[in-house]
């Protein structure tokens, strides 16, 4: 189950606990995976099978590659349209 957070915190909430034991709780294995609004994520591996067990995973995001829908030269195009720069506030 991959999902975003609004905040900074890529820590599963009250909410996201319930839900993953309810929704994948009888699954065999499921994960639970997270990115927060600050980039930061997290990634939790629970299986259900055997010896019952849950462990951190490590997350890596790589965006190096290109991609179908990668368009940079409109990307900057609207960044430079949509962010003013003030010198004493930075990017806005």
């Amino acid at each position: 189950w991959l999902h975003t957070h609004p905040g900074d915190s890529p820590r599963p909430s009250t909410v996201d606990e319930a839900t993953f034991a309810r929704v994948f709780g009888p699954c065999d294995w499921a994960v639970m995976g997270i990115v927060a609004r600050s980039g930061a994520s997290s990634a939790r591996l629970a299986w259900h099978m055997g010896p019952q067990g849950a462990i951190e995973l490590p997350v890596e995001g790589d965006f190096t590659p290109p991609f179908a829908a990668t368009d940079e030269t409109a990307w900057s195009a609207e960044y430079d349209r949509c962010v003013q720069i003030d010198a004493g506030l930075g990017a806005r």
